[in-house]
């Protein structure tokens, strides 16, 4: 590939969410966690709604022959991992429109032309941006999370200060704050979102925001109820060109919700994870590893020398570096030099900082630079290939982690109101769900490559995913323990009212039988009920019984006193 057809930089901004189908018999003033984990989470459910409304998204298998790339993407990968990465079509999915029930992962892709789709930034202080919209995806996966992948390359701008404002303005999904007064988006537009954003895709509309619906703040906190129907309006909700690419049978707030329809939240903050790359060889020779010395050092029996060669790494200084991996459009505030390399420390792979070429991992970002070679080429496939899936699971792992642990502290909730007879069920399908997601999307490793194998490590480490899972497995388990108490105690309580019916009535059967009164026979019931001194007769043996009964649970209750 010639440099001329490199684009000066790619980008993918990645929008996690949270899916729930709510079934047709679903009641909006019920919470969804009473709902089976397994109902709500069915990958079949979430096909069917998304054809329903004849949208373009459409399914896409994963084929290995179509082209060399998707060879060499798909034999990168352990192949227990490519069974979750890939949507690989199973023997039981004789078309798109079949999901194996083994799958955990589905994906879909929205039609669109590179040639005349474009993706438009407009700010107010700091330029405007249109770009190529290279394609939209959604990679849905059964923990009830879904990817949302919004892809980009520019052609057009070449500036490190362009790409940095591409990345800040392109991943701010709503405002992160309010101004004091009116219009109250103002200040926060003039600092890092943008004045509208528009996706321009043919035979679709209204995709574009600019926000406008956060200028004012009225109505936006109102609780009341409607018939059975709970209503609430919004305090946030993702822009319109999300929103609309997704049809009527999908809602994004809770007013919006209805039965047979998947609900989408939002797992993130006003920012999309974005991963980029950008290729610029001002930029990248700047922060490549500088020879600063070389010293040729006599060993000490005189036998041989010894080079010894000193370097430096302007990276972990470099304030544009620091705002590359973090998002940042202009340099960063940390007026700390130690501080600015520890972090860029931690934050940066530098196996081939010789080269000039880096990447950079944070909790919401994954980025790469390289100079403008050939060689860059291969680089750039790699970034919308291998490490776009890498980054895709990383994320999905979070975004499932977080799905879970919101699912516990609700069913906690539900618990403490003893409001579900079904909890133990529904605890007992999401552990079950939680641990095909410990052995089908928690991958340890993914690749027997040693640069995968690190920067795959790199993801986990950033995420801080192990602890995070170890902290969810404690929570599944504290809220099981818990519930199992409860069941326990339950059931004690029952055995003991059981023993104290029998207690008391014990006595009574021990003196009937004893006299003989299991005998009784038809005959004799009929003139029982004729002679009244067997009538006497009963009441004694009753009274007496439970006489009996009461000085043994007397006995009994003091014995405890006297223990306690």
């Amino acid at each position: 590939m010639s440099t001329e057809k490199i684009p000066y930089s790619v980008h993918s901004f990645m929008l996690p969410l949270r899916w729930d189908y709510l079934p047709s018999n679903y009641e909006m003033n019920l919470r969804k966690e009473q709902i089976s984990f397994e109902e709500r989470t069915d990958l079949k459910n979430f096909l069917k709604c998304l054809f329903q409304d004849n949208t373009k998204w459409e399914r896409k298998f994963f084929r290995i022959d179509s082209k060399p790339e998707n060879f060499n993407e798909y034999h990168y990968f352990h192949s227990y991992a490519t069974q979750t990465i890939f949507d690989l079509q199973r023997v039981d999915e004789k078309t798109t429109a079949n999901i194996s029930d083994s799958k955990v992962m589905v994906y879909f892709e929205l039609i669109t032309d590179p040639q005349i789709d474009t993706f438009t930034i407009t700010t107010l202080k700091d330029g405007n941006y249109k770009l190529i919209l290279a394609g939209i995806s959604l990679h849905v996966y059964n923990t009830g999370i879904a990817i949302l992948t919004i892809n980009i390359e520019n052609h057009a701008y070449e500036n490190k200060e362009a790409v940095l404002c591409i990345n800040e303005f392109g991943r701010r999904i709503y405002p992160q704050f309010l101004s004091q007064h009116y219009p109250y988006t103002q200040a926060v537009k003039e600092t890092f979102l943008a004045d509208s954003i528009e996706i321009t895709i043919a035979g679709m509309k209204e995709l574009k925001d600019d926000f406008s619906e956060y200028s004012s703040i009225e109505d936006r906190e109102v609780h009341h109820y409607n018939g059975n129907k709970y209503e609430r309006s919004w305090v946030v909700k993702p822009p319109a060109y999300i929103r609309n690419l997704f049809g009527d049978t999908f809602s994004f707030i809770r007013a919006d919700e209805k039965p047979d329809s998947i609900r989408f939240n939002i797992l993130t903050d006003d920012r999309m994870f974005f991963q980029s790359w950008v290729g610029n060889d001002e930029l990248s020779n700047i922060l490549k590893e500088k020879v600063i010395s070389k010293n040729i050092i006599n060993d000490i029996d005189g036998k041989f020398v010894r080079l010894k060669i000193e370097t430096e790494y302007p990276y972990l200084y470099d304030p544009d570096w620091h705002a590359f991996i973090f998002g940042d459009k202009s340099t960063p505030t940390i007026e700390n030099k130690k501080m600015l390399s520890d972090l860029s420390a931690i934050h940066t792979y530098a196996r081939w900082a010789g080269y000039g070429t880096l990447y950079g991992f944070s909790k919401d970002s994954f980025v790469g630079i390289t100079n403008r070679s050939d060689f860059s080429a291969k680089i750039v496939t790699h970034m919308k290939t291998m490490y776009y899936q890498m980054a895709v699971l990383s994320l999905a792992q979070r975004a499932s982690v977080l799905r879970f642990s919101a699912e516990v502290s609700n069913l906690a909730d539900i618990a403490r109101c003893n409001e579900n007879e079904k909890l133990i069920p529904n605890i007992k399908i999401l552990y079950k769900n939680y641990i095909e997601f410990i052995n089908k999307i928690y991958y340890r490793e993914i690749t027997p490559y040693i640069q995968g194998i690190e920067m795959y490590s790199q993801f986990q480490k950033i995420m801080e995913l192990k602890e995070n899972v170890k902290d969810l497995d404690d929570e599944l388990n504290e809220l099981f323990n818990y519930v199992k108490l409860e069941e326990d105690e339950k059931q004690s309580n029952e055995a003991h009212t059981l023993s104290i019916v029998a207690t008391w009535f014990l006595p009574a059967s021990f003196i009937a039988s004893l006299f003989g009164i299991g005998m009784i026979t038809q005959e004799s019931t009929t003139s029982i009920f004729r002679n009244s001194d067997m009538w006497i007769f009963w009441l004694v043996i009753c009274a007496t019984g439970f006489l009996m009964s009461w000085i043994i649970l007397k006995f009994f209750k003091s014995k405890r006193n006297e223990n306690a």
